[in-house]
């Protein structure tokens, strides 16, 4: 970093740089990903375009999201090592928790109302955002194989407000 801005890189194009970089990297990922879901014919998440569609932009969008979410995280530490360990770590603690919180609450009638108040609050984690779509993307097929249903994957409930 300390080059780039010495040899006259704006702070603008250094974190566009980074975050441009970033993304194509994960990008490799996410394509492995979805192949290995292909590879191993997972129905729910990639068994017919749309879903497989669905999956790919919710898994792009969560790393578009989560990667500006980890450069603001990470001025909270000293070493670059240990900010990455714990960003990561972070992460996926604050989005497991999140959503089996709002599942337990959702389960529970007396909670329901204000699970629904607080989710607009755990929408600002990347991580809830992702999970939440996870899985309701896995549960679209068994609605629509059970109770006769009739949902897309581009459904307000399953992946609209994710």
């Amino acid at each position: 970093k300390h080059l780039q801005l010495v040899s006259g890189l704006s702070q603008i194009m250094y974190w566009a740089a980074n975050y441009f970089w970033d993304v194509a990297n994960y990008l490799v990922i996410v394509i492995g990903t979805m192949l290995i879901f292909r590879a191993y014919d997972d129905k729910d998440l990639t068994g017919d375009p749309e879903s497989l569609q669905s999956v790919f932009l919710l898994f792009l969008l969560y790393g578009m999201a989560s990667i500006p979410q980890a450069y603001c995280l990470s001025f909270l530490f000293e070493n670059h090592t240990t900010a990455q360990i714990s960003i990561a770590g972070i992460l996926f603690v604050v989005g497991f928790l999140l959503v089996v919180t709002s599942a337990l609450l959702d389960g529970l009638s007396g909670t329901m109302e204000l699970n629904r108040e607080l989710k607009f609050y755990y929408r600002f984690s990347p991580a809830f955002c992702f999970g939440e779509g996870l899985i309701n993307q896995s549960v679209r097929r068994l609605r629509n194989l059970l109770l006769g249903e009739n949902v897309s994957p581009w459904d307000e409930e399953v992946l609209g407000r994710s």
